[in-house]
């Protein structure tokens, strides 16, 4: 059961409605796993800063149990959840961290 959380300094009303449902069928996409079984969590408003700036940016945290893989397979992983970010958000991905961001 993966659980993806993603936090910002965006005010809620910079965050596309529907966000969280489109990124539960991304991560069931993603991670082969069953998208009701996908938990997503966005909290926009944060106090935040990536490399010490505070200019609009995003966090994104995954927890899933039996989908560490290779390290090139995380790295494709990785890749596409910040493509779906980078689109969905419109910041670009020196202004996300996560996985394989850190």
């Amino acid at each position: 059961m993966p659980f993806v959380e993603v936090d910002t300094n965006l005010p809620a009303s910079r965050v596309p409605a529907g966000l969280e449902k489109r990124l539960c069928a991304a991560t069931a996409a993603i991670l082969g796993k069953p998208e009701d079984r996908v938990n997503v969590t966005v909290r926009p408003g944060l106090a935040m800063a990536v490399n010490g700036s505070p200019e609009p940016c995003a966090q994104l945290l995954i927890s899933s149990i039996a989908v560490v893989g290779t390290a090139e397979e995380n790295r494709a992983h990785s890749a596409r959840f910040f493509e779906f970010l980078t689109k969905e958000l419109d910041l670009g991905q020196d202004r996300q961290i996560g996985p394989g961001r850190e």
